[in-house]
């Protein structure tokens, strides 16, 4: 794992309050509390203060190799007023999509009329409207990594086969490297985050997680065809 928080072969990802909140008061998250900006300054300051040994003291390197010790700040200019808690905390570290949510999100996800027949294959769409909802998305899977290798000619498999692709897609022209890194994140997080799991694990899914991810394969599929044009 690269030790650059901003090297491209690590994963990154925005998400801002404002959201976190709104899902939370739709009940539709759960793992998160909402705090004044007095409230976060100081939990952010107390993780910082667990990370060093008890009794050390707390500071930082500067560019000349010379420690510099912090003082406890004072957290009084901070705004605490009880009713803008705009600032958002997970106590647990994990934050979890809610029934409500899942529900909601499947809606909104048949809203848009996919039909993964067309968008992927018949045959997983078959397989999701049996009700093999992993197997479905192993199937997905397989295919989509199948049809970039045919498409580049290699022989390649997982992050190797992602970084092979986009390498080719880089050297076209006309394609704007905004683009490229959006479709780049987009592929690594497939192959990371749903391929490798249900490629090497007999994993269980329902019928909200296969729907959204093979809405995020077609979505993919679609691209490559575009490309392909």
């Amino acid at each position: 794992m690269p030790t650059n928080p901003f090297d491209l072969q690590n994963f990154h990802v925005a998400v801002w309050y404002e959201d976190l909140a709104e899902l939370h008061n739709r009940d539709f998250i759960s793992g998160i509390t909402c705090v004044t900006e007095r409230e976060w300054q100081i939990r952010k300051w107390e993780h910082l203060r667990s990370l060093a040994p008890a009794g050390s003291e707390f500071g930082y390197e500067d560019p000349n190799g010379r420690f510099v010790p912090l003082d406890e700040p004072s957290f009084q200019e901070f705004d605490d007023d009880a009713n803008w808690r705009s600032f958002v905390v997970s106590d647990e570290g994990r934050i979890s999509v809610t029934d409500k949510g899942c529900r909601f999100m499947l809606n909104e996800l048949q809203a848009e009329n996919v039909d993964f027949s067309t968008t992927i294959s018949p045959k997983v769409a078959r397989l999701f409207g049996l009700g093999f909802f992993d197997t479905c998305i192993r199937e997905a899977c397989v295919q989509l990594e199948h049809e970039i290798k045919v498409r580049i000619g290699s022989a390649d498999y997982g992050e190797k086969l992602t970084q092979s692709f986009i390498s080719t897609l880089r050297a076209k022209s006309g394609l704007l490297e905004s683009y490229v890194r959006t479709f780049r994140q987009e592929l690594r997080t497939v192959f990371k985050f749903i391929r490798n799991d249900y490629m090497h694990n007999l994993l269980e899914a329902d019928e909200v997680t296969a729907y959204s991810i093979l809405f995020r394969i077609g979505r993919i599929r679609s691209v490559l065809a575009t490309e392909h044009d």
